[in-house]
């Protein structure tokens, strides 16, 4: 028995069920969102907080005095504190580990007031806006996985200090 002749019918069924059978072999990955997207969406709230200081001096309190703030896709409200300290520890760990200088000190400064009550001034927020176009381009460069680590990192760091105090 030689090889099996097919006609024009039977090759175009074979093709079609080897097409069924690679189709079936693709893995659909999910579309990536590019980093500006990423870090737009965490700097968003941030440039909320700032104008909503630069054109009235307020913010928003929860129950028991604490300054909150809201985002705008997920329409939940959260600590304000802990979210501005958490950005100045992901960028001080970028910072640190690739030996760079990035003084992100006016955004600790400003976190700090707001956790005490102090009174924020226009170079509070003056210092913070100036800030803002640096902490971009820094995290335009971040890769996906650079970032999640950096996120992460960050996470474990506020998990101890709550379990240390």
């Amino acid at each position: 028995m030689g090889a099996r002749i097919m006609n024009r019918q039977q090759r175009r069924a074979a093709e079609r069920q080897q097409a069924r059978q690679r189709a079936q072999r693709r893995v659909e990955r999910p579309i990536p969102v590019p980093m500006i997207v990423k870090m737009t969406t965490v700097l968003a709230p941030l440039e909320s907080i700032l104008k909503q200081l630069e054109l009235d001096g307020t913010v928003h309190v929860d129950d028991q005095g604490s300054p909150i703030f809201k985002v705008a896709h997920e329409n939940r409200w959260f600590a304000m504190v802990p979210a501005l300290l958490g950005v100045v520890d992901m960028f001080e760990m970028w910072a640190t580990r690739h030996s760079k200088q990035f003084d992100v000190s006016a955004l600790s400064r400003l976190a700090h007031k707001l956790e005490y009550g102090m009174p924020v001034m226009k170079a509070d927020t003056d210092a913070v806006r100036a800030l803002l176009p640096r902490m971009q381009r820094v995290a335009c460069y971040l890769s996906h996985d650079e970032a999640k680590n950096l996120i992460l990192q960050t996470q474990i760091k506020e998990e101890m200090e709550a379990v240390r105090s």
